[in-house]
């Protein structure tokens, strides 16, 4: 399973593996994330549920920047209800 999660959200953020090489944590993370473009330094309740989950207010920082950054596409609503 964790592999056609990184199949799937990988063509939305491919760069999220190379930050979370856990596939727990990697599954934790994009279960918060969804969409790569509503992840602001303005969710303050997603970013403290993504510091619970990595341990890491840098790694947190990382997610957020390169999500910024992150070129992949859009996700539909039908491709968000087969990752979760």
């Amino acid at each position: 399973m964790g592999i056609r999660l990184k199949e799937r959200f990988g063509c939305h953020f491919h760069e999220l593996v190379k930050l979370v090489d856990n596939g727990y944590l990697y599954a934790r993370v994009i279960k918060v994330i969804d969409y790569k473009s509503m992840l602001t330094v303005n969710h303050i309740s997603t970013l403290a549920t993504l510091a619970d989950i990595l341990g890491d207010e840098d790694k947190v920082k990382a997610v957020v920047d390169t999500a910024k950054a992150s070129m992949g596409h859009d996700l539909s609503p039908i491709d968000i209800m087969n990752i979760q």
